[in-house]
């Protein structure tokens, strides 16, 4: 996207109510939020309280419980909790792996 030097502000009562931008930045905005790189809120709450575990926040937001992870991981359910302990070192192929197991991208988990 370009820098924002077509952007047209219009006020109501002296305060900016609308910014207006061209179509093609619109597109582009549009499609970087559909690309699925945004955290939803529910899992950040349940990361702070999983002590930041982005795994068992995903997990517990899907409403997929270890037993079936570990089915869809093909390792067993008390691998899966060790993987969301706090702290807990992922290899980068695991992390794909549960990434595509919970049908986010790599990136969500961080």
């Amino acid at each position: 996207m370009s820098a924002p030097t077509d952007v047209q502000i219009i006020e109501r009562n002296g305060q900016p109510e609308y910014a207006v931008i061209p179509y093609e930045d619109y597109l582009s905005l549009l499609h970087s939020q559909t690309e699925g790189e945004f955290i939803p809120h529910e899992v950040v709450e349940i990361s702070l309280f999983t002590g930041g575990n982005m795994v068992a926040a995903w997990r517990r937001h899907k409403k997929i419980s270890q037993t079936e992870l570990a089915q869809k991981l093909g390792v067993s359910q008390s691998a899966v909790a060790q993987m969301e302990r706090p702290g807990y070192n992922h290899r980068s192929n695991t992390l794909k792996r549960i990434a595509d197991a919970l049908g986010i991208t790599i990136e969500q988990l961080f």
